[in-house]
């Protein structure tokens, strides 16, 4: 009997040995992976699959629902999403945490790396540690990415649970390397219309709701 990596399959009796009643060919699937292989997922793995699902059913999610109503908040709301799950992605790979920066002064929103504090070293001295911080810096800024809101639509505030609200400044969301988010809302301001930003600490996608919504 001829024997196939993984799948072995029995061949039929010959015509002087077989049962005069049809018969159907046996098959017999052998684990070739030993008991002690590991068969799960990392944690990687886990995010970088939902977040691919949350990509496509975010981008199929306009054509379905008409819920965006323009070309402008369209734009604004794929960026959100699909840079939160960037920056998720990239904290657990890197092991770095990563910020998304609500710039309510500029009106425009960016994704980047957690940057390092420039004043730590006091001393003056460019040694080569400082030359390495010096370069990761740079790396950091060349990682940033920026969106700016349309001069129709504005950046209202950003929400965290306990009542804190930040309306002017910067309101950060940290993105930590152990896979979750800060709780938070971004508001937005589109004519008329106000859009809400949900990012909640374990789930990969942002919630969008219509209206202006608030931490109970």
């Amino acid at each position: 009997m001829l024997a196939a990596s993984g799948t072995y399959c029995q061949a039929p009796p010959s015509d002087d040995s077989a049962d005069p009643s049809p018969d159907i060919a046996k098959i017999s699937l052998l684990n070739p992976v030993g008991p002690s292989n590991n068969l799960g997922f990392t944690l990687i793995e886990l995010i970088v699959v939902v977040a691919l699902i949350a990509v496509m059913l975010f981008f199929s999610f306009p054509k379905l629902s008409g819920f965006l109503s323009s070309d402008g908040r369209d734009e604004i709301s794929r960026w959100i999403i699909v840079q939160a799950i960037s920056l998720r992605t990239r904290a657990v790979e890197t092991q770095k945490p990563h910020l998304m920066v609500v710039d309510l002064d500029e009106n425009k929103l960016m994704a980047m790396p957690e940057t390092m504090d420039a004043e730590s070293d006091m001393s003056g001295e460019e040694d080569l540690d400082t030359m390495r911080d010096s370069e990761a810096l740079e790396k950091e800024a060349d990682a940033t990415v920026t969106c700016q809101v349309p001069d129709d639509m504005q950046l209202l505030d950003v929400a965290f649970p306990g009542g804190e609200v930040v309306r002017t400044g910067s309101g950060i969301i940290h993105f930590y390397p152990k896979g979750y988010t800060d709780r938070a809302v971004i508001h937005l301001l589109d004519g008329d219309d106000r859009v809400s930003y949900y990012f909640a600490p374990f789930l990969a996608e942002v919630k969008i709701f219509d209206g202006y919504w608030m931490f109970e």
